[in-house]
Parts: structure tokens; C-alpha cells; sequence
């Protein structure tokens, strides 16, 4: 943040800008109004009211105090304290009011700087510092130029008359469109930059149209609004409320900043809503819950999972995503998406929470398209690479196009993903046929929607406040959990202001982590594990002494099914099912010949199988 020095009686009206802390204290412990950049680039900040610039007195002071100068006004002057590297060494040399002030009146104004630099640089350097000059001179006063001109052509070319020539030849090319304006204008939902965070509202007007602004976070703490925000020479806009995304509410924004309370009131307010419009069992509640806060800070860590209904026609999937999504950050509902193309561009465009309804394409080209998405976008950096049309070529060429898919995802399937590893990042409901509890209503209307507005104006204030540069303490980490939770709950319990939301989270996340292994443990990969398991820990030799366990797949699958009859005794356990399974779902593809017996066994490490073991819960 930016430090401010007021003085208690400030002797003149200057407002000084320095590099670090202690010059500003130095300059008002004597009555200079100061103001620190303490890090932060001049972009970051509104300094419109600054009068001098006065970094260190050296080399690389001196570039950077007229570079910053120049992106303020070219009138702003460059002020240095002969002797000395900065005002805080001037002070504890013993300078004064007085000698600060002559320092301050000798200094000469920033276009001045660039005019000498001009003059004692060479070549294709001179040419580029005189048309930065020129640049400038245009945008002075026509008063101030006109007085200024006898001195800066003195500095610039030694006379009025080559200043002129200069002049004249500066404009020719400006007319000739050689040298455009380095200003340009960007869209963006959001953005962070120099201590400032921004977020974009779609706010209703009096007359029922809507408009765009932007909600801003100062390096401060405080709350502005402002329809647009300047960084550097790019000004950043939201996008416009009539466009077709925004205006079909097809991408959601919040279109105010409220109050949230506590952060365990807004929890339990997020669990409220989705039980009064959503049948699922109370631990899935808590989960989604904490899912929707995590979207909001998503941004801040380095990978994610993705939150799934699976589960056949008239489960209630599409009530799931619905109701958690609309309180998601910035949810961006692409059901209706007749191609994968808009799919692509809109989360490159809004970076916001992807709803994606029956993901399971029966396209195979979509699906292996929907798939790249959620391989790719679970890490920070991850693009997906597509060939598209060269505008310029009218169809004809075809150049790569990326586009940036990191962000949390809600998906409903009605089958779970043949990927593995698309399957495995998910967090995964299973929805089924029975019928809602009562109360539940059976159309979302206004109500729903003015209720999960203003959850999303609160978990808004959530993020402006708490968004920051995050390091996960893996301590954090609960080992008895598996990774794809700890990638949940770390982060929250990193983001969470009281130990007791972080019990709680424990509490819940472990709860959440036996269902799921008790889940897995009626499933044929874990009864081949407990089969292994089995052989692998009762020893015993034959009448040599020899190892007499069987750890062939036919030894395997016969003690697999005689598991299993107790179980479903209609299942049958063959060796072809128990290699395919060792292989592609319990990641033991290895094989070996028995010594004794000049059978294929399985060869694995007794870790391997222990890890499994944790993970079935056997």
C-alpha cells in the first residue's frame, strides 16, 4: 500500500512523491506533504495531485523518477537534494525547510529531462526520445508551451528555429499514422493490480435498463465505484450489460458489495439456501457450501477440483447445478451451447465458474473437447490449444489459437467419465429417483433469484476483503483424507478467520472422506484389493518351505470371488476382469514369472498396496 505523510502544519502546497517510507517521514517531520509508492508501480495509483518526484540520486533513480513523472504529467518536476542519495540521507545531514524549498524550486520539470536526454542521446534512441518529446509538448498547455518553448528548444536542438523544423516533421508523421497513441482499451469481469482488486456489477437502472461498473478495492481497504479502471496506458471497462451473455443473464454478476457478516454466518446462510431449494443430504450441503466460497478465492491457489451430480434423467441434476451455481463466482451457464466453441471463449473471457448441464455429449468430437477442459483447467496456467481461422486470410490459413481454462466447474453426467483422471478431480453427488422432501418448490422463481443475488453481493464484500497473494501451509493437510479434499478444505481453512470454522471443516471433511471410502468398498476394484490384501499378508510355505501364496491372476480372482459370493454371489470374478482392473483402475500393470511355477504373477510394492488398502478402507 502506499504511505501518506501529512504533516500537522504543511509549510507549502507540494505533494512530493518518493520511493520508500522513510523519505516521506524525513520530508514531513520538516512540513512536506509526501506520498510513499513503497512497492507499488505509478500505475496502481491516483496521483494527479503530485507536484514533484524525488527518488534516489542515482542512474537508475533518475530514469525511474522521469519515467514516472512523464506518466503523471509532463509538468511535474524532478526534484534531488545535491549531495545527497534521497531526503531521508538529506535530513540526517542536516537539511532544513529552507534548503529542502531552494531544492524544490530549482527543479526542472519533467519534459525538460526528456528534452536533455533527447539531446545527448544518439541514433535511433535520439529519434524515439524526441518523438516521446513531441508526444508530451502537444499535450502542455497552449500558455505554458508557448512560454516554455524558448527553454526547452535550448535543450533540445540549441534554437527556436530547428525546434520548429523538429516540430513540423513530428507532426507530419503523426498525420501519416506512423506513430499511434500507445493508449489502448481492454473488457475485463475483473482484475488485480498494485494493491487494487476490481469486480464487475451489472446494476438495475430506475427506468429497467441495466449498466456496468466497476466495484474497487483501494490499497486502503475501501470500497469505490467507478466505470473503469486505469493501469499503466491500458484502460480496463466491464462488459457492456446489453451484451448477448450478459444481457441473457447466461453470465452472472453481483450488482452490489454487501455486508457478510461473520464468515461462519455466511457459511451457514450458503447451507440454508441450497437445503430450501435442494434434497441432498446434509454433509453434501456443508461441501457445496464451502465449494461456493472456495470459487470466490479460487484465483488465489494453484489447482482445483470440480464439484458433480451424477446421476440418470430426473435425479434432480439440473436442480443441483441451478441452485449451488447461481451463488458460484461469476457462474457462467453454458447448457444451452449447441457447440464447445463459445464454451472456450467464454471462460477465457469472464474467467468465472463453469455450469455445464448433461456433460456427457453424445458427440464423441465434444466430449473429447469437454474433456480437454477439465484435464487442462483443474491448474493455474492451463491452456488449451485450438486451430481457428486467420481473419486476415478470409478463411483460407489457419493459426493456433490458446485459451485459458483455469476456474471451478459444476457438471452434471449421467455416467461417470471413461477418463480416470477426469473423473478423479471431480467431487462427485450421486442423485437419485427418490422424490423431494416436502417444502422443496418445484419452479425456481424471483424469490430464488433476489435470494441468490444478494448471497452473491455478500460473498462479493467475501473476496474484495480477503483476496491476497496466498501460501498454503501444509500443515494445514489432513492425511487421513484424500488429496483432491485436502485441495478443498487447505484452502478454505487458509482463507477462514477462526479456529472453530477450521474444526468444523475438519470435522466435516473427515465425515465426507468415510463415506466415500465406504462407498468404494462395495466396489469390485476394492474387493481385487482385499483379495490381494488377503494373499499378500496370510503366509504360507508348501512342505519345502517355499513361498505356496498365489499371486497369479487366476490365484487372485478365485479368492476374489469367493469375497464376493458372500456379497452378490450372481458376480463373477475372472482372471481377464482382474488384470483389467489391476491395470487400468488400481494402477498395477506390472508382471513377473513365478520361479516355482513359470506362472504370470503381479509384482507390486508392498507401499502400493497399502496405499490402496487406506483408500478402500480395508
Amino acid at each position: 500500500q502506499p504511505f501518506v505523510a501529512e504533516p500537522v502544519t504543511a509549510v507549502t502546497d507540494d505533494l512530493i512523491l518518493v520511493e520508500g517510507q522513510a523519505d516521506a517521514l524525513s520530508l514531513a517531520q520538516v512540513g512536506l506533504r509526501a506520498i510513499a509508492l513503497c512497492g507499488l508501480t505509478p500505475g496502481d495509483l491516483d496521483l494527479s495531485g503530485v507536484s514533484h518526484v524525488a527518488f534516489d540520486d542515482d542512474d537508475a533513480g533518475r530514469a525511474k523518477a522521469l519515467e514516472t513523472a512523464l506518466s503523471i504529467d509532463p509538468t511535474v518536476r524532478l526534484a534531488f537534494w545535491p549531495g545527497h542519495k534521497d531526503a531521508n540521507a538529506a535530513l540526517q545531514a542536516g537539511y532544513t525547510i529552507d534548503h529542502y524549498c531552494v531544492d524544490l524550486d530549482a527543479a526542472q520539470p519533467a519534459i525538460m529531462h526528456l528534452a536533455m536526454a533527447a539531446r545527448n542521446a544518439k541514433g535511433d534512441e535520439r529519434a524515439e526520445l524526441i518523438r516521446q518529446f513531441f508526444t508530451y509538448y502537444a499535450d502542455l498547455d497552449e500558455i505554458i508551451a508557448t512560454d516554455w518553448k524558448p527553454d526547452l528548444a535550448a535543450q533540445l536542438c540549441g534554437g527556436v528555429q530547428q525546434f520548429n523544423r523538429l516540430h513540423k516533421a513530428q507532426q507530419k508523421e503523426a498525420e501519416d499514422g506512423e506513430h499511434a497513441s500507445p493508449e489502448r482499451y481492454e473488457y475485463a469481469a475483473a482484475g488485480v493490480a498494485g494493491g487494487r482488486i476490481w469486480e464487475q456489477l451489472v446494476v438495475a437502472n430506475d427506468d429497467g435498463t441495466r449498466r456496468s461498473l466497476y466495484a474497487i478495492r483501494t490499497p486502503d481497504g475501501a470500497i469505490k465505484y467507478a466505470s473503469s479502471v486505469e493501469v499503466g496506458n491500458i484502460t480496463y471497462l466491464p462488459f457492456p450489460a446489453d451484451l448477448g451473455v450478459v444481457r441473457a443473464d447466461v453470465v452472472l454478476f453481483p450488482d452490489s458489495v454487501d455486508d457478510i457478516g461473520t464468515q461462519a454466518q455466511l457459511v451457514r446462510d450458503i447451507q440454508k439456501f441450497i437445503h430450501k431449494y435442494l434434497d441432498i443430504d446434509p454433509f453434501y450441503e456443508r461441501l457445496a457450501a464451502y465449494y461456493v466460497m472456495f470459487t470466490w478465492m479460487y484465483d488465489a491457489f494453484e489447482n482445483l477440483p470440480y464439484l458433480r451430480a451424477l446421476g440418470d434423467y430426473g435425479t434432480g441434476k439440473t436442480r443441483f447445478l441451478q441452485t449451488i451455481g447461481i451463488i458460484c463466482y461469476r457462474p457462467m451457464f453454458v447448457s444451452g451451447a449447441s457447440t464447445v466453441s463459445p464454451i472456450f471463449r467464454l471462460i477465457d473471457m469472464f474467467r468465472g465458474t463453469l455450469i455445464i448441464d448433461e456433460a456427457d455429449f453424445g458427440n464423441s468430437d465434444a466430449e473429447a473437447e469437454i474433456i480437454k477442459i477439465f484435464n487442462v483447467g483443474y491448474y493455474r496456467g492451463g491452456v488449451v490449444l485450438r486451430s481457428e481461422a486467420d481473419p486476415e486470410s478470409k478463411g483460407d490459413k489457419y493459426s493456433p489459437a490458446t485459451y485459458d481454462v483455469f476456474g471451478p466447474k459444476m457438471l452434471a453426467t449421467r455416467r461417470p467419465f471413461t477418463d480416470r483422471a477426469t473423473e478423479s478431480r471431480c467431487l462427485t453427488k450421486r442423485m437419485t429417483t427418490a422424490r423431494p422432501r416436502p417444502g422443496i418448490p418445484y419452479t425456481l422463481g424471483e424469490e430464488f433469484r433476489r435470494e441468490a443475488r444478494r448471497l452473491r453481493n455478500r460473498l462479493l464484500r467475501y473476496r474484495l476483503e480477503n483476496h491476497r497473494p496466498i501460501d498454503i501451509d501444509q500443515a494445514l493437510a489432513d492425511e487421513s483424507v484424500e488429496p483432491r479434499l485436502n485441495q478443498v478444505t487447505m484452502a478454505l481453512k487458509t482463507i477462514v478467520d477462526s479456529d472453530e470454522m477450521r474444526a468444523d471443516i475438519d470435522t466435516f471433511i473427515r465425515a465426507y472422506n468415510e463415506n466415500l471410502i465406504a462407498d468404494r468398498q462395495m466396489t469390485l476394484p476394492a474387493l481385487i484389493v482385499q483379495a490381494l490384501a488377503e494373499t499378500h499378508f496370510n503366509k504360507r510355505t508348501n512342505v519345502l518351505g517355499e513361498d505356496a501364496r498365489d499371486f497369479t491372476l487366476k490365484g487372485l480372482a478365485d479368492t476374489a470371488q469367493k469375497i464376493v459370493a458372500e456379497l452378490d454371489p450372481d458376480t463373477r470374478v475372472t482372471a481377464k476382469r482382474v488384470a483389467t482392473i489391476l491395470s487400468e483402475e488400481l494402477g498395477m500393470p506390472r508382471r513377473g514369472v513365478c520361479n516355482r511355477t513359470r506362472r504370470a504373477v503381479v509384482l507390486y510394492e508392498e507401499s502400493e498396496l497399502k496405499a490402496l488398502m487406506a483408500r478402500y478402507g480395508i
